[in-house]
């Protein structure tokens, strides 16, 4: 009887002692990190390697240390810009890097930017503090985005065909809005 009390509260002081020695590390892991539980979203490689998941095409994609297209905006939105109202709400599908996004927030527009790839998401954050401007990003696929009606004055899309995205793009415009796509034709597409 004796043996089993002992047993028992050798049980307990160890369960006290790994919940005050959990609790403790855990506040120094705050501590350390200034309050952020999060951390920079690891390479695709490596995320593979260690969580036994693959990452989305994108994800692959992007991951690697220069911009795919640039930073500079895409000639198109560039040459028109100026049919842009003044301090828009702007959304980019697709936004990937962040280019065209953060050469509309540098023009005074406030862009929110949509991307199923954390690594672009982060990169066009990157590349908005770089150009010292401020854009929103969400990561998430398009489709399972529930913007109200009227929310843009101007939806962007470079390279990004979803046409039942696209339908609900045009619901997300204020009247009188601005819609603005650029993309493969079929034909172009084939001959990838």
């Amino acid at each position: 009887m004796r043996e089993k009390r002992v047993s028992l509260e050798k049980k307990y002081h160890l369960k006290l002692f790994l919940q005050y020695n959990v609790f403790f590390l855990l506040l120094v892991g705050i501590v350390y990190t200034n309050g952020a539980m999060c951390r920079e979203p690891v390479s695709s490689k490596y995320y593979e390697l260690l969580s036994g998941k693959k990452r989305n095409i994108w994800d692959k994609t992007y991951d690697r240390p220069d911009y795919i297209f640039g930073k500079l905006p895409a000639n198109f939105l560039r040459e028109n810009i100026d049919y842009i109202p003044p301090f828009s709400q702007v959304l980019d599908m697709g936004m990937a890097e962040g280019r065209n996004a953060v050469f509309l927030a540098q023009k005074g527009h406030h862009v929110t930017g949509v991307d199923i790839s954390a690594i672009a998401i982060k990169k066009s954050q990157r590349l908005a503090k770089e150009k010292n401007v401020k854009i929103n990003t969400i990561l998430g696929s398009l489709k399972g985005q529930n913007f109200k009606e009227g929310t843009f004055d101007v939806v962007i899309a470079f390279y990004y065909v979803d046409r039942a995205v696209l339908k609900k793009a045009v619901k997300w415009l204020r009247p009188g809005g601005i819609l603005i796509i650029e993309s493969f034709t079929e034909k172009q597409k084939k001959r990838m």
